[in-house]
């Protein structure tokens, strides 16, 4: 029963029969879009993906079976005011999104589902890729319709009907 489960997190990952590809909903965003808000106290794209691979990434440590130090408090993974989104964070943030969403495919693809991760007490494999893929969807939900707010949805060169 294990195999069919990871193949619909590794479906959910990448968007494939259930929404759109996380890593093709940030094509065509530059910095300036991606640090942009319609209102003061909404997140931007920037603010949104930051956090998106925070989690991401702790969630893989986990998943590699190593021990993680989970936040006292969810503030700490979103950036600080101080920070900036320039080209280069911007570019940075993406790969790193992206490699993450890759990476979770590949483990996916050989880790036992029913296995403990003892970075993530009381939580199986299995477990760890639904809440990372939901996290991801959810939030590159958001980002879909802050571009849509903002008017830089869809992408270049793509249709509202073509993902």
């Amino acid at each position: 029963m294990q195999e069919p489960l990871l193949e619909m997190v590794r479906i959910a990952l990448s968007g494939r029969h259930i929404h759109i590809n996380p890593v093709h909903a940030l094509e065509g965003i530059d910095a300036d879009q991606a640090a942009a808000v319609p209102v003061d106290g909404v997140h931007s794209c920037w603010h949104l993906l930051y956090h998106t691979v925070f989690w991401q990434d702790l969630m893989l440590e986990a998943l590699r079976g190593k021990t993680v130090e989970w936040p006292e408090t969810n503030s700490v993974s979103w950036p600080a005011p101080r920070e900036k989104c320039d080209a280069s964070v911007w570019s940075d943030l993406v790969g790193q999104f992206r490699d993450g969403v890759a990476e979770a495919e590949t483990l996916a693809e050989s880790v036992d589902a029913e296995t403990a991760l003892p970075g993530w007490p009381k939580v199986t494999a299995l477990g760890a890729f639904m809440i990372l893929a939901q996290h991801n969807a959810y939030h590159i939900g958001e980002i879909v319709a802050m571009r849509q707010v903002l008017g830089f949805w869809p992408p270049p060169g793509k249709s509202r009907t073509s993902f």
